[in-house]
Protein backbone atom coordinates (compact mmCIF):
# COMPACT_ATOMS: atom_id res chain seq x y z
CA UNK A 1 0.00 0.00 0.00
CA UNK A 2 2.87 2.38 0.81
CA UNK A 3 4.39 1.76 -2.62
CA UNK A 4 1.04 2.34 -4.31
CA UNK A 5 0.56 5.53 -2.31
CA UNK A 6 3.99 6.82 -3.43
CA UNK A 7 3.27 5.96 -7.05
CA UNK A 8 -0.08 7.71 -7.02
CA UNK A 9 1.37 10.74 -5.26
CA UNK A 10 3.96 10.96 -8.03
CA UNK A 11 1.18 10.88 -10.60
CA UNK A 12 -0.68 13.57 -8.69
CA UNK A 13 2.42 15.73 -8.40
CA UNK A 14 3.14 15.37 -12.10
CA UNK A 15 -0.44 16.20 -12.93
CA UNK A 16 -0.19 19.57 -11.14
CA UNK A 17 3.47 20.29 -11.82
CA UNK A 18 3.19 20.14 -15.60
CA UNK A 19 1.84 23.52 -16.69
CA UNK A 20 0.94 24.87 -20.06
CA UNK A 21 4.13 25.67 -21.99
CA UNK A 22 2.72 26.45 -25.40
CA UNK A 23 3.85 30.06 -25.04
CA UNK A 24 7.40 28.85 -24.36
CA UNK A 25 7.48 26.79 -27.53
CA UNK A 26 5.92 29.54 -29.62
CA UNK A 27 8.56 32.02 -28.45
CA UNK A 28 11.61 29.80 -28.87
CA UNK A 29 10.93 27.55 -31.82
CA UNK A 30 11.42 29.96 -34.71
CA UNK A 31 10.40 27.73 -37.60
CA UNK A 32 6.88 28.24 -38.91
CA UNK A 33 6.49 24.56 -39.81
CA UNK A 34 7.54 23.40 -36.33
CA UNK A 35 5.21 25.93 -34.75
CA UNK A 36 2.37 24.64 -36.90
CA UNK A 37 3.04 21.03 -35.90
CA UNK A 38 3.23 21.90 -32.21
CA UNK A 39 0.00 23.85 -32.41
CA UNK A 40 -1.66 21.00 -34.31
CA UNK A 41 -0.58 18.50 -31.66
CA UNK A 42 -2.02 20.69 -28.94
CA UNK A 43 -5.27 21.32 -30.77
CA UNK A 44 -5.80 17.70 -31.82
CA UNK A 45 -5.50 15.90 -28.51
CA UNK A 46 -5.81 18.82 -26.12
CA UNK A 47 -2.38 18.45 -24.57
CA UNK A 48 0.21 20.83 -23.31
CA UNK A 49 3.75 20.38 -24.46
CA UNK A 50 7.24 21.37 -23.50
CA UNK A 51 10.19 21.66 -25.85
CA UNK A 52 13.69 21.80 -24.47
CA UNK A 53 15.75 23.40 -27.21
CA UNK A 54 19.44 23.04 -27.95
CA UNK A 55 21.51 25.15 -30.29
CA UNK A 56 20.70 28.55 -31.73
CA UNK A 57 18.63 29.92 -34.56
CA UNK A 58 21.12 31.75 -36.75
CA UNK A 59 21.49 32.29 -40.48
CA UNK A 60 18.51 30.08 -41.20
CA UNK A 61 19.95 26.97 -39.52
CA UNK A 62 17.60 24.86 -37.41
CA UNK A 63 19.22 23.89 -34.13
CA UNK A 64 16.31 22.73 -32.06
CA UNK A 65 15.66 19.21 -30.79
CA UNK A 66 12.42 17.74 -29.47
CA UNK A 67 13.72 16.47 -26.14
CA UNK A 68 10.47 15.83 -24.34
CA UNK A 69 6.74 16.14 -24.99
CA UNK A 70 4.69 16.06 -21.80
CA UNK A 71 1.02 15.14 -21.67
CA UNK A 72 -1.31 16.74 -19.18
CA UNK A 73 -3.78 14.07 -18.14
CA UNK A 74 -6.72 16.23 -17.14
CA UNK A 75 -7.12 17.49 -20.70
CA UNK A 76 -7.45 13.94 -22.06
CA UNK A 77 -9.90 12.27 -19.72
CA UNK A 78 -12.60 12.35 -22.35
CA UNK A 79 -10.72 9.80 -24.47
CA UNK A 80 -9.84 7.40 -21.63
CA UNK A 81 -11.67 4.02 -21.87
CA UNK A 82 -14.23 3.83 -19.09
CA UNK A 83 -13.72 0.06 -18.87
CA UNK A 84 -10.32 0.58 -17.27
CA UNK A 85 -11.79 2.37 -14.29
CA UNK A 86 -11.80 -0.01 -11.26
CA UNK A 87 -14.87 -0.62 -9.18
CA UNK A 88 -15.06 1.31 -5.91
CA UNK A 89 -13.48 -0.56 -3.00
CA UNK A 90 -14.06 -0.40 0.72
CA UNK A 91 -11.45 2.28 1.12
CA UNK A 92 -12.88 5.25 -0.73
CA UNK A 93 -9.58 7.18 -0.82
CA UNK A 94 -7.64 4.23 -2.19
CA UNK A 95 -10.39 3.64 -4.75
CA UNK A 96 -10.16 7.24 -5.95
CA UNK A 97 -6.37 7.01 -6.17
CA UNK A 98 -6.58 3.75 -8.11
CA UNK A 99 -9.06 5.42 -10.46
CA UNK A 100 -6.50 8.18 -11.10
CA UNK A 101 -3.77 5.59 -11.72
CA UNK A 102 -5.80 3.67 -14.28
CA UNK A 103 -6.99 6.91 -15.89
CA UNK A 104 -3.41 8.09 -16.19
CA UNK A 105 -2.29 4.87 -17.87
CA UNK A 106 -5.23 4.89 -20.28
CA UNK A 107 -4.78 8.59 -21.07
CA UNK A 108 -1.11 8.29 -21.86
CA UNK A 109 -1.70 5.22 -24.05
CA UNK A 110 -4.53 6.84 -25.99
CA UNK A 111 -2.66 10.11 -26.40
CA UNK A 112 0.43 8.40 -27.74
CA UNK A 113 -1.66 6.63 -30.36
CA UNK A 114 -3.27 9.88 -31.51
CA UNK A 115 -0.12 11.98 -31.79
CA UNK A 116 2.19 9.43 -33.43
CA UNK A 117 1.55 10.77 -36.94
CA UNK A 118 2.02 14.37 -35.90
CA UNK A 119 5.22 13.54 -34.08
CA UNK A 120 6.57 12.04 -37.28
CA UNK A 121 5.94 15.38 -38.98
CA UNK A 122 7.69 17.12 -36.13
CA UNK A 123 10.69 14.83 -36.42
CA UNK A 124 10.89 15.57 -40.16
CA UNK A 125 10.96 19.27 -39.34
CA UNK A 126 13.72 18.65 -36.82
CA UNK A 127 15.69 16.35 -39.12
CA UNK A 128 18.53 18.82 -39.74
CA UNK A 129 19.35 18.68 -36.03
CA UNK A 130 19.69 14.90 -36.25
CA UNK A 131 21.96 14.87 -39.30
CA UNK A 132 25.75 15.26 -39.03
CA UNK A 133 26.49 18.80 -37.98
CA UNK A 134 27.65 21.32 -40.54
CA UNK A 135 31.21 22.61 -40.44
CA UNK A 136 31.83 24.88 -37.48
CA UNK A 137 31.32 28.60 -38.07
CA UNK A 138 34.38 30.77 -38.44
CA UNK A 139 35.88 32.01 -35.21
CA UNK A 140 33.95 35.22 -34.49
CA UNK A 141 36.91 36.61 -32.54
CA UNK A 142 39.54 35.91 -35.18
CA UNK A 143 39.97 39.56 -36.14
CA UNK A 144 40.62 40.46 -32.53
CA UNK A 145 42.77 37.49 -31.50
CA UNK A 146 44.65 36.80 -34.74
CA UNK A 147 44.87 40.26 -36.27
CA UNK A 148 44.63 43.17 -33.85
CA UNK A 149 46.41 41.59 -30.89
CA UNK A 150 49.12 40.20 -33.16
CA UNK A 151 49.58 43.37 -35.23
CA UNK A 152 50.16 45.67 -32.26
CA UNK A 153 53.11 43.56 -31.11
CA UNK A 154 55.43 44.80 -33.84
CA UNK A 155 55.93 47.22 -36.73
CA UNK A 156 54.84 45.80 -40.10
CA UNK A 157 57.66 47.74 -41.78
CA UNK A 158 60.27 45.65 -39.99
CA UNK A 159 58.37 42.44 -39.18
CA UNK A 160 57.43 40.34 -42.19
CA UNK A 161 55.28 38.09 -39.99
CA UNK A 162 53.01 40.96 -38.95
CA UNK A 163 49.71 40.43 -40.83
CA UNK A 164 48.84 44.15 -40.92
CA UNK A 165 49.91 46.73 -43.49
CA UNK A 166 49.76 49.62 -41.03
CA UNK A 167 49.73 49.92 -37.24
CA UNK A 168 49.02 53.37 -35.80
CA UNK A 169 49.06 52.97 -32.04
CA UNK A 170 48.80 56.69 -31.42
CA UNK A 171 45.60 57.04 -33.44
CA UNK A 172 44.40 53.64 -32.22
CA UNK A 173 43.82 51.63 -35.38
CA UNK A 174 45.34 49.08 -37.75
CA UNK A 175 44.86 48.50 -41.48
CA UNK A 176 44.96 44.97 -42.84
CA UNK A 177 44.40 43.49 -46.29
CA UNK A 178 41.38 41.21 -46.15
CA UNK A 179 42.24 37.66 -47.17
CA UNK A 180 39.44 37.75 -49.76
CA UNK A 181 38.85 40.23 -52.55
CA UNK A 182 41.69 41.62 -54.69
CA UNK A 183 41.47 45.20 -53.36
CA UNK A 184 39.61 44.90 -50.06
CA UNK A 185 41.14 46.25 -46.84
CA UNK A 186 39.86 46.51 -43.28
CA UNK A 187 40.36 49.20 -40.65
CA UNK A 188 40.08 48.01 -37.05
CA UNK A 189 40.47 49.82 -33.70
CA UNK A 190 43.33 48.62 -31.51
CA UNK A 191 40.96 48.54 -28.55
CA UNK A 192 38.19 45.99 -28.02
CA UNK A 193 35.05 47.23 -29.77
CA UNK A 194 32.38 44.74 -30.78
CA UNK A 195 30.69 46.57 -33.65
CA UNK A 196 28.06 49.07 -34.68
CA UNK A 197 26.00 48.32 -31.57
CA UNK A 198 28.77 49.34 -29.16
CA UNK A 199 27.81 52.22 -26.87
CA UNK A 200 31.47 53.27 -26.81
CA UNK A 201 31.08 54.61 -30.36
CA UNK A 202 29.25 57.63 -28.96
CA UNK A 203 32.61 58.95 -27.73
CA UNK A 204 34.92 57.18 -30.18
CA UNK A 205 37.06 58.94 -32.80
CA UNK A 206 35.88 59.25 -36.38
CA UNK A 207 36.83 55.81 -37.71
CA UNK A 208 35.31 56.54 -41.12
CA UNK A 209 37.61 59.55 -41.49
CA UNK A 210 40.57 57.32 -40.59
CA UNK A 211 39.47 54.73 -43.13
CA UNK A 212 39.12 57.35 -45.87
CA UNK A 213 42.61 58.66 -45.11
CA UNK A 214 43.92 55.15 -45.80
CA UNK A 215 42.25 54.70 -49.20
CA UNK A 216 45.72 54.68 -50.79
CA UNK A 217 46.02 51.01 -49.80
CA UNK A 218 43.13 50.21 -52.14
CA UNK A 219 44.76 52.30 -54.88
CA UNK A 220 47.99 50.35 -54.52
CA UNK A 221 46.19 47.05 -54.98
CA UNK A 222 44.14 48.47 -57.87
CA UNK A 223 47.31 49.76 -59.52
CA UNK A 224 45.97 53.26 -60.25
CA UNK A 225 44.73 56.49 -58.73
CA UNK A 226 41.04 56.41 -57.93
CA UNK A 227 38.40 59.10 -58.14
CA UNK A 228 36.42 59.71 -54.93
CA UNK A 229 33.29 58.13 -56.43
CA UNK A 230 35.20 54.92 -57.12
CA UNK A 231 35.69 54.21 -53.41
CA UNK A 232 33.26 52.97 -50.78
CA UNK A 233 33.51 52.23 -47.06
CA UNK A 234 31.10 49.86 -45.33
CA UNK A 235 30.20 48.88 -41.77
CA UNK A 236 27.82 45.92 -41.54
CA UNK A 237 25.06 45.29 -39.01
CA UNK A 238 25.39 42.73 -36.24
CA UNK A 239 23.01 40.51 -38.22
CA UNK A 240 25.19 40.35 -41.33
CA UNK A 241 28.71 40.17 -40.00
CA UNK A 242 30.87 37.20 -39.06
CA UNK A 243 33.29 38.96 -36.70
CA UNK A 244 32.78 40.57 -33.32
CA UNK A 245 35.51 43.18 -33.65
CA UNK A 246 34.53 46.51 -35.19
CA UNK A 247 35.88 46.79 -38.73
CA UNK A 248 35.24 49.02 -41.72
CA UNK A 249 35.56 47.58 -45.23
CA UNK A 250 37.52 49.69 -47.73
CA UNK A 251 37.18 48.77 -51.39
CA UNK A 252 36.14 49.80 -54.86
CA UNK A 253 32.53 50.91 -55.23
CA UNK A 254 30.32 49.08 -57.69
CA UNK A 255 30.73 50.60 -61.16
CA UNK A 256 27.09 51.67 -61.49
CA UNK A 257 26.80 53.19 -58.02
CA UNK A 258 28.16 56.67 -58.86
CA UNK A 259 25.57 57.18 -61.60
CA UNK A 260 22.76 56.07 -59.28
CA UNK A 261 23.87 58.53 -56.59
CA UNK A 262 24.36 61.51 -58.90
CA UNK A 263 20.67 62.44 -58.71
CA UNK A 264 21.17 63.37 -55.04
CA UNK A 265 24.14 65.70 -55.47
CA UNK A 266 22.04 68.83 -54.97
CA UNK A 267 20.34 67.63 -51.78
CA UNK A 268 20.79 70.02 -48.85
CA UNK A 269 23.58 68.90 -46.57
CA UNK A 270 22.09 67.27 -43.48
CA UNK A 271 18.74 66.32 -45.01
CA UNK A 272 17.87 62.65 -45.46
CA UNK A 273 16.40 61.15 -48.62
CA UNK A 274 15.36 57.66 -49.66
CA UNK A 275 17.67 55.74 -52.00
CA UNK A 276 16.97 52.30 -53.42
CA UNK A 277 19.73 50.08 -54.72
CA UNK A 278 19.71 46.39 -55.63
CA UNK A 279 16.27 46.00 -54.10
CA UNK A 280 17.19 47.54 -50.73
CA UNK A 281 16.11 50.87 -49.26
CA UNK A 282 18.66 53.26 -47.79
CA UNK A 283 18.48 56.58 -46.01
CA UNK A 284 20.88 58.94 -47.76
CA UNK A 285 22.40 62.28 -46.87
CA UNK A 286 25.14 64.34 -48.48
CA UNK A 287 28.32 65.32 -46.62
CA UNK A 288 30.92 67.91 -47.55
CA UNK A 289 33.77 66.76 -45.29
CA UNK A 290 34.70 64.29 -42.56
CA UNK A 291 36.58 66.75 -40.38
CA UNK A 292 33.35 68.06 -38.87
CA UNK A 293 30.92 65.30 -39.82
CA UNK A 294 31.15 61.83 -38.29
CA UNK A 295 29.08 59.25 -40.21
CA UNK A 296 28.46 57.02 -37.19
CA UNK A 297 27.25 59.85 -34.98
CA UNK A 298 25.02 61.20 -37.76
CA UNK A 299 23.41 57.79 -38.16
CA UNK A 300 23.07 57.42 -34.39
CA UNK A 301 21.14 60.70 -34.30
CA UNK A 302 18.86 59.64 -37.16
CA UNK A 303 18.18 56.20 -35.67
CA UNK A 304 17.50 57.65 -32.22
CA UNK A 305 15.01 60.13 -33.68
CA UNK A 306 13.29 57.28 -35.51
CA UNK A 307 13.31 55.14 -32.34
CA UNK A 308 15.37 52.49 -34.09
CA UNK A 309 18.05 50.12 -32.82
CA UNK A 310 21.71 50.64 -33.74
CA UNK A 311 22.66 46.97 -33.72
CA UNK A 312 20.59 46.34 -36.85
CA UNK A 313 21.98 49.32 -38.78
CA UNK A 314 24.51 49.26 -41.59
CA UNK A 315 26.47 52.27 -42.82
CA UNK A 316 28.20 53.07 -46.10
CA UNK A 317 30.25 56.08 -47.11
CA UNK A 318 30.79 56.66 -50.83
CA UNK A 319 33.01 59.36 -52.26
CA UNK A 320 31.54 61.90 -54.67
CA UNK A 321 32.56 64.53 -57.20
CA UNK A 322 29.77 67.08 -57.65
CA UNK A 323 28.89 69.09 -60.78
CA UNK A 324 30.67 72.20 -59.49
CA UNK A 325 33.93 70.25 -59.17
CA UNK A 326 33.84 70.02 -55.41
CA UNK A 327 34.19 66.69 -53.66
CA UNK A 328 32.28 65.19 -50.79
CA UNK A 329 30.44 62.07 -49.75
CA UNK A 330 27.17 60.24 -49.75
CA UNK A 331 26.32 58.70 -46.39
CA UNK A 332 23.95 55.74 -46.64
CA UNK A 333 22.20 53.96 -43.80
CA UNK A 334 19.96 50.92 -43.94
CA UNK A 335 18.52 48.46 -41.45
CA UNK A 336 18.42 44.67 -41.37
CA UNK A 337 14.83 43.60 -41.98
CA UNK A 338 15.09 39.93 -41.04
CA UNK A 339 15.29 38.61 -44.58
CA UNK A 340 18.26 36.68 -46.01
CA UNK A 341 18.45 38.75 -49.21
CA UNK A 342 21.24 41.10 -48.19
CA UNK A 343 19.58 43.81 -46.09
CA UNK A 344 21.69 45.22 -43.25
CA UNK A 345 24.79 44.67 -45.40
CA UNK A 346 26.25 47.88 -46.84
CA UNK A 347 29.14 45.83 -48.16
CA UNK A 348 26.86 45.16 -51.15
CA UNK A 349 27.73 48.68 -52.38
CA UNK A 350 31.31 47.54 -52.93
CA UNK A 351 32.56 45.21 -55.64
CA UNK A 352 32.15 41.49 -55.01
CA UNK A 353 34.53 39.84 -52.59
CA UNK A 354 34.83 36.32 -53.99
CA UNK A 355 35.65 33.53 -51.56
CA UNK A 356 37.30 31.42 -54.23
CA UNK A 357 40.73 32.84 -53.42
CA UNK A 358 41.25 33.88 -49.82
CA UNK A 359 44.96 33.21 -49.55
CA UNK A 360 46.30 36.75 -49.59
CA UNK A 361 49.42 37.62 -47.63
CA UNK A 362 50.81 41.16 -47.68
CA UNK A 363 54.31 39.99 -48.58
CA UNK A 364 53.13 38.10 -51.64
CA UNK A 365 53.28 40.05 -54.87
CA UNK A 366 49.87 41.39 -56.06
Amino acid sequence: MAHLHTLLCDYWHELHFIKATRRYAMQHVRTDFVRMVLRRIGDTVGINHKIRYTGLWRNGVLGYRADNIILKSTALKSIAPKSMTPAPGKNKRVSIMLRHAYDMQAIVTAAKEQITGLLLLLMLALLPALLPSAPARADADALWNKVVQVCVQSDPASDAANPCDLVDKQAGYVVVKDLCGPTQFLLLPTGRLSGIESEALASAPNYFAMAWQNRSWVEKRAGRSLKPEELALALNSIDRRSQNQFHIHLDLARPDLAAALRAYQHDPVGSWSRFRYQGHDYHLTRLTDLATQDPIKLVQARVTAAQGVMRHQTIALVGATFDDGSTGFYLLNSEYDGTPDGSGWAEELEIDHPRTDCSYHRNKAP
